[in-house]
């Protein structure tokens, strides 16, 4: 008796049926080449290590048995991005503005301060062949009643400095190492009066300050000015961004 996807031996050596090696192969040939009605034992899944198989079997006359292995695609992977919006989750429609906002509160810090850094220069002396008109703040005491030009604390590098103490140690190369600065009145300068006006309603509402005025120099006595009380000038030229008074103070103490 053969088991069902097993292939049993049947001794026939004293039979008178026995049949010859060329005709048992051109049977099997035959029965393979036609219909198997009658002979096929039906398909099953195998279990183990061909799980992934299908497997038909043909039982022939003789007693042999024919496996056919039809392999079966595995089955296709879903894979779940952890990354997508959370309103994936939430079975609601993207918001595209929520998601916007998302992505730029993600990079707000770095594109400020690269902003803030860009949109200012610290000037010891005029650049400008010929002078012009710059406007300037000035805020009013109100214990003398006079006027003081608005000033931010400025960080200054001092190369000179450098060279000299690499002079004074007698090693000319700590003077690329070595780093001096110190912090200096900053006088701020506008190239328009617009953004001067501008700035001025900010710095009311952000630090509280009152009868914050805006008022036109001339540059070459403006640096003349600054150079007499070892002061510089924080040149805002025309741009698209305007910092806000506490940026600006942060970015130049750095």
């Amino acid at each position: 008796m053969c088991l069902l996807g097993f292939r049993c031996i049947v001794p026939v050596a004293n039979s008178a049926f026995r049949p010859k090696r060329q005709t048992r192969r051109a049977q099997l040939n035959v029965l393979a080449a036609t219909s198997t009605s009658g002979t096929d034992a039906g398909s099953t899944s195998t279990s183990g290590a061909m799980n992934s198989a299908y497997v038909r079997i043909l039982r022939y006359p003789d007693g042999n048995e024919r496996r056919i292995i039809y392999p079966t695609p595995p089955a296709p992977e879903v894979e779940i991005d952890i990354e997508e919006s959370w309103s994936l989750w939430t079975q609601e429609d993207p918001d595209p503005l929520v998601e916007e906002l998302a992505m730029l509160q993600s990079r707000h810090p770095r594109n400020v301060s690269e902003l803030v850094g860009s949109s200012y220069q610290v000037l010891t002396g005029s650049p400008w062949l010929l002078p012009r008109p710059l406007f300037v703040l000035t805020q009013r005491q109100l214990a003398t009643g006079q006027a003081t030009l608005y000033c931010l604390q400025t960080r200054t590098q001092e190369e000179e400095v450098q060279d000299e103490l690499a002079r004074v140690l007698k090693r000319p190369s700590l003077a690329s190492s070595l780093t001096f600065s110190r912090l200096r009145d900053g006088v701020v300068a506008f190239d328009r009066a617009e953004d001067a006006a501008r700035y001025a309603t900010c710095l009311e509402a952000d630090i509280g300050l009152e009868e914050v005025d805006v008022m036109e120099v001339d540059s070459r006595q403006l640096f003349r000015l600054t150079g007499e009380v070892d002061a510089v000038v924080v040149y805002l030229p025309w741009s698209d961004f305007m910092p806000l008074p506490h940026q600006l103070a942060q970015a130049l103490r750095e």
